[in-house]
């Protein structure tokens, strides 16, 4: 049996379990035990799917609104190192990567890079490799197009 959920289209958002009635997805909410219509009224349009599609339509978009590599301190790459036990550490050479084991949203990580004395931060899958995380950065740096962070 699938579970269905109501997905907010306009927030990428999940908002609510849906009803079955003799197995069958109904728009009428699990949890809110709101009809479709009256879950429209707080946020906005809405749709039935699958949980597994809204949960990849969720973090398709979450990923490209946070879309992007930040260069950061390595002060702050050393806090996020301790402050969780890392995931997917690796380190070859002069360059090392790490996700924060806990997730920002969905199947989504923050994931730290180094390379030689420069760090960067940016939202990848967990799925990403740590080839995949390097090559995002190279071609980030390589096109001019990593984001600054003003010191606190």
């Amino acid at each position: 049996m699938t579970m269905h959920v109501l997905y907010a289209t306009t927030t990428d958002r999940v908002i609510d379990g849906c009803l079955e009635v003799d197995g069958q997805p109904t728009d009428f909410g699990l949890y809110s035990r709101k009809s479709k219509d009256e879950m429209e009224n707080e946020y906005g349009p809405m749709i039935v799917l699958p949980a597994r599609e809204a949960s990849e339509r969720a973090e398709a978009a979450t990923l490209e609104r946070n879309r992007g590599v930040t260069a950061i301190s390595a002060e702050r790459f050393t806090e996020a190192l301790h402050c969780l036990p890392p995931m997917k550490w690796t380190v070859l050479g002069d360059v090392e990567s790490f996700r924060i084991s806990e997730p920002y949203s969905w199947g989504l990580h923050h994931a730290y890079v180094r390379i030689g004395q420069r760090h960067f931060c940016l939202l990848a899958r967990l799925s990403a490799t740590h080839a995949d995380l390097v090559c995002e950065v190279n071609t980030a740096v390589q096109t001019g197009t990593v984001k600054t962070v003003e010191p606190a």
